[in-house]
């Protein structure tokens, strides 16, 4: 467990010039089950929640959420696997835009912050 919890903490550490503020909290169910809730605001004033539960029993995170809005609250996108969107191929696991869903593979943490850095800072990363 805190393993997974120090790679958010790296993770978020990696991107600390784009981000403002954070907070992750966690939450044991025993010594085989986490529930990882955090929020990421960044210079820009946008927003990222993320929600992770992890299962090591099973298999390590088996329910994830990446949620990413502007500063006004718009959703930018959002990364979840909750079992709907059936005709992807990538079900359950699939994305969010403001306009549609795509198939899209399971990111970890540090790819939804490269992904939203990109976004914050421009073209140039």
């Amino acid at each position: 467990m805190q393993a997974v919890l120090q790679q958010i903490e790296n993770s978020i550490a990696s991107y600390s010039h784009t981000i403002l503020s954070h907070s992750v909290t966690e939450k044991a169910y025993g010594k085989e089950s986490l529930l990882i809730r955090g929020s990421v605001t960044f210079v820009d004033g946008s927003i990222l929640q993320f929600t992770e539960f992890h299962d090591f029993a099973v298999k390590g995170k088996v329910k994830y959420r990446y949620h990413y809005m502007d500063s006004a609250n718009g959703l930018r996108f959002r990364y979840d696997n909750a079992p709907h969107f059936k005709n992807l191929p990538t079900f359950p696991r699939h994305k969010h835009l403001s306009d549609e869903v795509i198939a899209a593979e399971e990111p970890d943490l540090s790819a939804v912050l490269s992904e939203v850095a990109r976004m914050v800072d421009g073209p140039q990363r």
